[in-house]
């Protein structure tokens, strides 16, 4: 009886130890897979040229299961939605417009009262102010932590998940920042100069493909303001 009770507590024992080593392996192997995965996206984000088709399918897919699943869904949705507002910045930002503004094409074409400059400006302008707020709020730690608050995780994986969000540097979001107003004091310099042409316009006419000012002093004050753009 006693040898028949030794060797079920034998067998348990083989049962246990293959059950803890099961989930060993499975964490394992679940982290390896969160970590080839931070490792993917990392250098996705860390290009010249954002591609962010591929961005968007790479955190539509979680890869990891249980907890690892749940932090892996967490930072992906934070990386996604970072880079949905990257996007309209970089987009409006990069309007073919821009280079049309301050040109003689738009000169006859939207002289002199420059409505639609006028429009595109004022819109563009207000577009990269709400973006500049939207992506600066997602580097306030609440927001960040918003994805991750109530999902009941052990401290182990939540100290995980901040290691992989809150360590984003503040420095890129600066960067960004900075870039916006960059860009927004370029909109005002650029509205100074069709503003003048338009408190001006009986003072200037295209000629042959080139502004010309019936008087120096205003063709000297335009360019003056031509400068601050350049």
């Amino acid at each position: 009886m006693k040898k028949k009770i030794l060797i079920t507590l034998a067998v348990l024992v083989i049962i246990v130890v293959g059950i803890i080593a099961f989930f060993v392996v499975s964490d394992i192997q679940q982290e390896k897979k969160f970590n080839d995965e931070m490792l993917a996206l990392e250098n996705m984000m860390n290009t010249d040229e954002l591609d962010f088709e591929a961005i968007y399918e790479k955190t539509d897919l979680i890869v990891t299961k249980g907890d690892y699943g749940i932090i892996e869904k967490a930072i992906k949705s934070y990386i996604k939605d970072t880079a949905l507002v990257a996007e309209k910045i970089i987009d409006a930002m990069n309007s073919e417009e821009f280079g049309t503004i301050i040109s003689i094409e738009n000169f006859e074409e939207d002289g002199k009262e420059f409505t639609e400059s006028k429009e595109f400006i004022k819109t563009t302008r207000e577009n990269l102010e709400q973006y500049k707020e939207e992506y600066g709020n997602q580097f306030d730690e609440e927001k960040i932590m918003s994805y991750i608050n109530d999902k009941n995780l052990d401290e182990y994986y939540v100290d995980l998940y901040k290691n992989e969000v809150l360590t984003v540097s503040q420095e890129d979001n600066q960067t960004v920042q900075d870039s916006i107003d960059q860009v927004i004091d370029l909109l005002d310099k650029m509205e100074d100069a069709i503003d003048y042409l338009i408190e001006n316009k009986d003072d200037w006419n295209v000629i042959d493909g080139s502004l010309m000012f019936l008087d120096q002093d205003k063709l000297d004050e335009y360019q003056d303001i031509l400068s601050r753009i350049e």
